[in-house]
């Protein structure tokens, strides 16, 4: 395996690589982290920051140097990408663009929170942290009514990523249904760039 088989690998996982999950809660956000949040949407940090990752994402999608590390995925069910945080990013950082992500989702496009997850997974020499939101299109009046269903940009995936406390990554991933029940996935692109709009 190959160095960047190894990175795909750890940043999207294999079904054959199940990984131990020995603690699991549900994520909510505590009092530090909402202020924080609140603080960092009135800042003048919030546009730089977002502006910094809209250009890394345009910059990697035509394989040119960018400021940020990002790897993008691409497959015929998915398309994502994950943002390396390499001593660039901070922690209170990613808690604040999950926050963001999330927030613009519900407010704005009809997605809920269908999972919101904490958990450690116990590895060889140190102790993984993922924290994870996913979020679906709210088709349930649709397919009550055996109505073709609006998926709009698929399921999403919002995970960040830490290793002994360490910011590792930042990662967004939308899955798709290639199905008649369903509309057809509207580009990632524009979910990308919605998500890095100020």
């Amino acid at each position: 395996m190959n160095f960047i088989e190894k990175l795909w690998q750890d940043l999207f996982g294999t079904p054959e690589n199940p990984q131990k999950i020995t603690h699991k809660e549900i994520l909510v956000r505590n009092n530090y982290e909402k202020n924080l949040f609140e603080k960092w949407k009135k800042s003048e940090e919030r546009p730089q920051l977002l502006g910094n990752i809209a250009q890394t994402y345009f910059l990697q999608s035509k394989d040119l140097k960018t400021t940020f590390e990002m790897h993008l995925l691409t497959s015929t069910g998915a398309e994502g990408w994950a943002l390396m945080a390499e001593n660039k990013l901070k922690e209170e950082e990613i808690v604040c663009l999950m926050e963001d992500f999330k927030e613009k989702l519900l407010n704005t496009k009809n997605y809920y929170i269908q999972n919101a997850e904490r958990n450690w997974v116990e590895k060889e020499n140190w102790v993984e942290i993922n924290e994870r939101y996913y979020l679906k299109p709210d088709i349930h009046a649709q397919a009550k009514e055996a109505q073709i269903c609006n998926q709009q940009y698929g399921n999403i995936l919002i995970e960040y990523q830490k290793i002994d406390r360490k910011p590792m990554y930042l990662k967004v991933i939308a899955s798709f249904y290639n199905d008649s029940m369903f509309t057809n996935v509207l580009p990632f692109k524009d979910l990308s760039d919605y998500l890095f709009r100020i």
